[in-house]
């Protein structure tokens, strides 16, 4: 079973890279003014197969985690020599995680704002949004929700993972630093496109940001995203 995941992972990495990298080429090779219906639209193809992508690339650790495991005994034997972190690990990236969440509310939400209409207050800003109606706190709370169960849930898995002969600690870090960068990406695809988009139609601007407090959460999820990949498959001779 772990074995025709692994494939069915890794095939869904290839295609998501393809997806992704077709979907750049296009964004890159529009003519401007173009149609902000295509625009819109190739922008959602390249968040989702990047996400796509991030999320096989953690299926694809986790089966190699299966695969590389033999017996249960084999791994109570090896416990007593090198355990794996207990709970602490996985607790601590969960508070990363939200912090990291709450630093970028802030940008998403307020900072930003601020930056993409200058001479606007805060509360003139999201009455404009209001109106327009590029604004939805239902959008808002469901992305957050996802993010926090997504965080919240790390303890739980990493637990389970703990009878696995190979979740060794560098896996157990690799984990945890590829789930929060995930979780990070989906703040900036469900907060950020959402207020991105909002603000450039109301104001008649751009979706990017404005601000550069973004800039230490793009470093921060960037930093978890190669730390997660190389805990994840780090060749196991080197563990």
């Amino acid at each position: 079973m772990a074995n025709a995941l692994n494939v069915v992972f890794r095939w869904l990495l290839i295609g998501s890279a393809a997806v992704f990298a077709l979907a750049t080429s296009v964004a890159i090779a529009l003519p401007h003014p173009a149609s902000i219906q295509f625009a819109s639209l190739i922008n959602w193809a390249a968040g989702l197969s990047f996400l796509a992508g991030a999320a096989a690339l953690l299926g694809v650790g986790l089966t190699e985690i299966f695969r590389g495991s033999p017996a249960t005994e084999a791994r109570t034997s090896k416990l007593q020599v090198k355990p794996t972190p207990g709970v602490r690990l996985p607790l601590a990236f969960c508070v990363l995680g939200l912090l990291l969440a709450i630093y970028y509310g802030l940008h998403a939400f307020w900072w930003n704002p601020l930056a993409a209409a200058p001479g606007y207050t805060l509360s003139e800003i999201y009455s404009l949004l209001r109106e327009a109606n590029q604004f939805s706190l239902a959008v808002v709370i469901v992305w957050g929700l996802i993010v926090v169960l997504l965080v919240a849930a790390l303890p739980n898995v990493h637990e389970w993972l703990r009878g696995m002969a190979s979740y060794s600690t560098k896996r157990a870090i690799g984990f945890c630093s590829l789930a929060v960068a995930i979780a990070c990406f989906l703040l900036f695809v469900g907060w950020g496109w959402h207020m991105g988009m909002g603000l450039a139609d109301t104001f008649m601007t751009t979706g990017g940001e404005h601000s550069p407090t973004a800039v230490p959460f793009g470093v921060a999820t960037l930093v978890l995203g190669a730390l997660g990949i190389y805990g994840l498959f780090v060749p196991v001779r080197a563990r």
